[in-house]
């Protein structure tokens, strides 16, 4: 009786196949010893390539009455072996233009002092300090006729004292200044009658002093 490797059913010794799942009938131990030979036959035939191809060519021998192969023969011409020349020596070129007289360079002239302009002082004129008391005098330069009805006086008038600039006044009128120093004034009258008025003196301390003035008339 034969038991099959693949399903272990029992059958005859006889049967190639199993009846039941149609597996070989041989043992397991056969189909492993078949495969190891298979094995064995395909690694050396595959040696046996492998030494082949690493030999050494065979080259065949030449027969008789054949030529052997020509080695073709290169025709370009042979150039001799050219020595290197050497290098020519340099030539400095020679200048024919005349040398160039140098010019002296412009020396740096001797820096002049200038002289800085000077500010005048001027002179502030200072305030007069009054000198005494104020005072105010007058006199008659002149007296003429300007026409048949009318003539014509010239008063001198002179400041002093207090502190100038001066003011003068004729009655309510100013009639000169402010100013440091003396006037003249002009009237003019009627025929034959007399100059009368007074004039008034004022310094810039607002001291005030006065005169009457009293003139005869004419007769034009």
């Amino acid at each position: 009786m034969t038991v099959c490797p693949i399903c272990g059913k029992i059958g005859p010794n006889d049967v190639r196949y199993c009846a039941y799942c149609g597996a070989s009938m041989r043992s397991r131990r056969s189909i492993v010893l078949w495969i190891v030979l298979a094995c064995l036959v395909v690694f050396g035939l595959f040696a046996l390539a492998r030494a082949g191809s690493s030999g050494p060519p065979i080259t065949p021998a030449p027969q008789p009455g054949v030529d052997a192969p020509v080695t073709p023969v290169s025709t370009a011409p042979v150039l001799p072996n050219v020595t290197s020349i050497p290098a020519l020596p340099s030539v400095t070129p020679i200048s024919t233009s005349p040398p160039a007289t140098p010019v002296p360079s412009p020396t740096a002239r001797e820096a002049v002092p200038t002289k800085k302009p000077v500010a005048k002082k001027t002179s502030t004129p200072k305030p007069s300090k009054p000198s005494g008391p104020l005072s105010l005098t007058f006199e008659v330069s002149s007296k003429s006729c300007q026409s048949t009805d009318r003539y014509v006086i010239v008063f001198l008038l002179y400041a002093s004292g207090g502190k100038p600039p001066y003011t003068y006044f004729r009655d309510i009128d100013q009639i000169g200044g402010p100013i440091n120093g003396n006037i003249g004034y002009k009237l003019i009258y009627g025929t034959h009658h007399p100059a009368v008025g007074t004039f008034f003196l004022q310094d810039s301390t607002g001291q005030r002093v006065s005169i009457k003035f009293f003139v005869p008339g004419i007769t034009c």
